[in-house]
């Protein structure tokens, strides 16, 4: 297996290499990109080795992000790159807001208190919000100002050379998991033949009121499927609960939503739930709509998504 001198991802020359001879891989602490392992086949296949570097940005972007979440690092093998890039943690490279929400978000992860100041650097830190480059880093770190996010208190270069910023109270008091900007929502439900009139009736209703619907039925990614769930409701706007039949994940989908202050439509089936109410512990404090059948329920989202979601 030759030997690598530079992180894979970005380039950066000062890492720690490890070579793990008993799966033909690489074990890699950048300080771009944290901590990551990646396949001795993806440093030597050249079609790979021309992808990773257009997308390699991306790939550092989750694997830091990774690690400072506490989360096992991830294994780059030349099968499963296009799967990383469809990360949950990946926002829409698209969208320059979602981008600097992305990044936004990570800078009020790391201020344990409003008024902290921070000091990121130009060329080890553009992988927070899964920038190019410390160029469009930089852009970003202005995009936030100029937003009145942030402050900042020293010049800025394009050098390494530290400078500070600190979040301003509008950014403190944001709740950027349930973005203004966003036309996703999230649907939680359970998945049987029975509820398919029911998933496709909300649907409707959000695509008719001009959002994004997204459930995860009949869908397969290589991440844990709760992972990719809770990755989808942190980038809606808002969220539909079908309680129908009263499923603990669904449970536990509608509270994550509830703990990001994300708006939650609660909905069930009467037939279905005629002898079990899904009120009785869980959402017995919040309104929650009972319907009987498709049409009744895509007309019921489709007047509390016009009523409630700004």
């Amino acid at each position: 297996m030759d030997t690598i001198n530079q992180c894979p991802l970005c380039k950066n020359e000062k890492i720690e290499i490890r070579s793990e001879t008993k799966w033909y891989g690489y074990y890699v602490i950048c300080p771009c990109c944290g901590d990551f392992e990646i396949s001795g086949n993806c440093t030597a296949d050249k079609d790979t080795l021309n992808k990773i570097d257009s997308v390699g940005y991306i790939l550092s972007g989750v694997a830091r992000e990774l690690k400072e979440l506490g989360e096992k690092p991830p294994r780059f093998v030349t099968e499963n790159i296009d799967d990383y890039l469809k990360h949950y943690l990946v926002p829409d490279l698209s969208n320059i807001e979602a981008k600097a929400n992305k990044l936004l978000i990570r800078l009020k992860e790391k201020s344990t208190y409003f008024g902290k100041t921070l000091k990121p650097s130009f060329n080890h830190d553009y992988s927070l919000a899964y920038a190019h480059n410390s160029e469009e880093f930089r852009a970003l770190i202005f995009f936030l100002k100029e937003s009145g996010l942030i402050n900042i208190g020293s010049v800025l270069t394009l050098d390494d050379t530290p400078y500070s910023i600190s979040l301003t109270a509008s950014a403190w008091n944001l709740n950027q998991h349930n973005s203004k900007a966003s036309n996703n929502a999230f649907i939680a439900a359970w998945f049987d033949d029975v509820m398919d009139s029911s998933i496709n009736a909300i649907k409707n209703a959000i695509q008719e009121s001009d959002y994004i619907p997204t459930c995860l039925w009949g869908d397969h990614f290589s991440e844990k499927i709760i992972d990719k769930a809770l990755g989808e409701i942190r980038n809606s706007r808002f969220v539909v609960v079908d309680l129908t039949n009263g499923r603990a994940s669904v449970f536990y989908e509608a509270g994550f939503a509830q703990a990001l202050g994300i708006d939650t439509i609660y909905v069930y089936n009467k037939e279905v739930n005629a002898d079990k109410s899904p009120l009785d512990f869980y959402t017995k404090h919040y309104q929650c709509y009972s319907y009987n059948n498709a049409a009744e329920l895509k007309e019921i989202v489709m007047d509390v998504i016009k009523a409630r979601i700004k």
